[in-house]
């Protein structure tokens, strides 16, 4: 099964101020190394999932800062949206780009402003969500065990275990971080 990946890389910049603004926020900032956070979100799909198969989206504000972070990226898979509509509209868009070139491939979700320092193991970990998410018709999530609750963060509230798969639970519910 071809994977896909969608990149949400068009974030307000607003909860990393005065490091990070409108036209300047945290996916395109370099914080934990020389690369942006939206270049380490490529780069970990490096071997995992090709440059031809993963859709940047983000928004006009923003896109020049994208592209300009993205240089040997294949710039027809990076979308400006004209008009910000969130999240929901965002994945709709990359369904519909994803279907048009392949209505059976999985599909990956992510943010690019996340660290994640264990490449190895985040594709093995999505490697094991896709094959999960197949042989179980469902929607997979990924989350962490937080180190301590923090109320301004959202969450993943787990349910019970799902049979044969270690690691996977069930989802209660989202709990959205307070605006």
């Amino acid at each position: 099964m071809e994977i896909y990946a969608l990149i949400l890389a068009g974030g307000s910049g607003e909860r990393f101020w005065p490091l990070s603004r409108r036209a300047l926020p945290k996916q395109l900032l370099r914080l934990v190394s020389r690369h942006s956070l939206l270049e380490e979100t490529v780069e970990r799909l490096n071997g995992l999932i090709p440059p031809a198969r993963i859709l940047v989206l983000t928004n006009v504000d923003q896109e020049k800062g994208v592209r300009e972070s993205l240089r040997n990226f294949p710039s027809c898979n990076i979308i400006a949206e004209p008009t910000k509509r969130d999240t929901a509209a965002a994945v709709a868009l990359g369904v519909a780009w994803i279907a048009a070139r392949n209505h059976t491939a999985a599909m990956v979700v992510l943010p690019a402003d996340h660290v994640i320092k264990e490449t190895a193991a985040f594709q093995k970990i999505i490697r094991d969500a896709v094959e999960a998410a197949k042989e179980k018709s469902a929607l997979i999530t990924i989350g962490i065990r937080p180190a301590s609750a923090d109320p301004g963060f959202g969450y993943i509230e787990m349910g019970e275990p799902i049979s044969g798969k270690p690691g996977l639970f069930r989802v209660v519910r989202f709990r959205e971080k307070p605006n």
